[in-house]
């Protein structure tokens, strides 16, 4: 039985020159009214978590293709089935020895292992899908997400808005700035990269309009979102969130204004 969230989406038209994407055309204007139409989510998976596995609120979650796990701040990781919701298995290894945990941060996994960047260590603990430690890659320090790419992973930076490529051995390949500017925060909060179901991976900073495309070797811009002039981003709505989500090949991009959610259908 599919289950249907009702989203709010503003749908934008864009130029497009020789059937080619130009990032220069991907402009879209969130205005602050207008005709709006009702839009079906229908992938989503929606059940119950068994038992009170998951205490002290969601630090991060991390999928792949049958799993998925949850670091709450109690330092617990729980593996969750994607099937019917039930907790497969729970970790708590706080400590300094091999294996543990000193202050877990954030995580991403596929289909073979669960990865888990360490804070108190600058590093990335690696597991594999039964928990069972396998190896650390070193991978510096202020690291506030990570994600498994092929052949390393691309690590954002929140306090310096910058995204770099790490090889599997913790060599830094290449890095970006997203932004100059750190004056605004539009999107605390949100997941900073994503990839969509054909393995596309979009990046976009807290401080920038600008959502980014990994191109295997390099982060490239891919669309821009400016306001319209009426647009109040700070003074009257202390909240104002942006946030995406790669859709049926489209960017979907979320915005919150106050209480309210508006959702922009881009690509």
């Amino acid at each position: 039985m599919k289950n249907f969230s009702y989203v709010i989406i503003i749908l934008i038209t864009f130029a497009c020159t020789g059937g080619n994407v130009n990032s220069s055309d991907l402009t879209y204007t969130l205005p602050d009214s207008a005709s709006m139409d009702t839009y079906y989510l229908e992938n989503y998976k929606y059940f119950p978590i068994k038992n009170n596995s998951i205490q002290g609120g969601i630090v991060d979650v991390a999928t792949n293709q049958n799993e998925c796990y949850v670091l709450d701040r109690n330092n617990n990781i729980t593996k969750i089935s994607l099937t019917d919701g039930s907790i497969l298995s729970t970790m708590n290894r706080i400590g300094h020895a091999k294996g543990e945990l000193i202050s877990p941060k954030c995580i991403c996994a596929d289909n073979q292992y669960l990865y888990v960047f360490d804070n108190g260590r600058s590093s990335i603990e690696v597991f594999d899908k039964n928990l069972s430690y396998m190896k650390r890659i070193p991978a510096g320090s202020f690291v506030s997400e990570i994600l498994k790419i092929d052949n390393g992973f691309l690590c954002y930076n929140r306090y310096g808005q910058e995204v770099s490529y790490m090889d599997d051995h913790g060599k830094i390949l290449y890095s970006k700035q997203l932004t100059e500017s750190s004056n605004r925060q539009i999107s605390y909060g949100c997941k900073a990269m994503k990839e969509s179901a054909d393995h596309q991976i979009y990046v976009k900073g807290e401080c920038s309009d600008s959502i980014f495309k990994w191109n295997g070797r390099t982060i490239e811009p891919y669309c821009h979102v400016i306001y319209s002039e009426n647009s109040k981003r700070t003074s009257e709505n202390k909240v104002f969130t942006v946030d995406f989500l790669p859709l049926n090949n489209r960017i979907v991009i979320c915005y919150l204004r106050g209480i309210y959610f508006n959702y922009v259908l881009c690509s």
